[in-house]
């Protein structure tokens, strides 16, 4: 029987402000129970182990970035929608920077759901590059090119990696540019 109010959803919410707030090895059962006044054990209904409460974690975050940068592309096109997604994925990781490094692992997983956790997201940006007319190999690579800057950008700032010269986001704005100009120059 569950308490009152305490769903898998809300435990979610929770251990995701966990590992925000402490990192990844802070999450444990133990940690969770403690913020709900339950004990350990009664968690058990809803994850059956700290393993399996990690990877539901992990699919929570995707299932949240995925819908945020849906959000940020709805009623823009090309390089609009683009430019949007792109700042949604990057507030998104630097709000949840422990969610984000969990979230890195979905590969490590042996589940097509954890296989498929970023299928809704690649499947968003599939759309808005559908109005680019790319040829089929093109998509793929503008798709990794896209992952590979947003996902390391995202570990230099949280590495404290660039200067103070120069702002960030208008390097990220600018990176932003270059690719959408490189995908313009792809198209076909």
């Amino acid at each position: 029987m569950s308490r009152i109010g305490l769903t898998k959803d809300v435990l979610l919410q929770s251990a995701m402000e966990i590992v925000d707030a402490e990192g990844a090895q802070h999450l444990t059962l133990k940690a969770l129970a403690y913020k709900f006044n339950v004990q350990p054990p009664s968690l058990y209904n809803y994850f059956g182990s700290v393993a399996e409460l990690h990877t539901s974690l992990m699919l929570y975050g995707w299932k949240l970035l995925e819908n945020q940068v849906m959000r940020a592309a709805v009623g823009k096109t090309k390089d609009d929608a683009i430019k949007s997604m792109c700042s949604a994925y990057l507030e998104f990781s630097m709000k949840h920077t422990g969610m984000f490094d969990i979230m890195q692992s979905y590969n490590q997983h042996n589940t097509q759901e954890a296989k498929a956790a970023t299928s809704g997201l690649i499947s968003t940006l599939r759309q808005v590059l559908s109005a680019y007319n790319l040829s089929a190999e093109n998509e793929v690579h503008i798709i990794r090119i896209f992952r590979s800057f947003l996902q390391g950008y995202v570990y230099l700032i949280k590495n404290d990696s660039f200067g103070k010269s120069v702002s960030v986001q208008d390097s990220f704005n600018v990176a932003v540019d270059v690719l959408l100009n490189g995908l313009t120059a792809l198209k076909g």
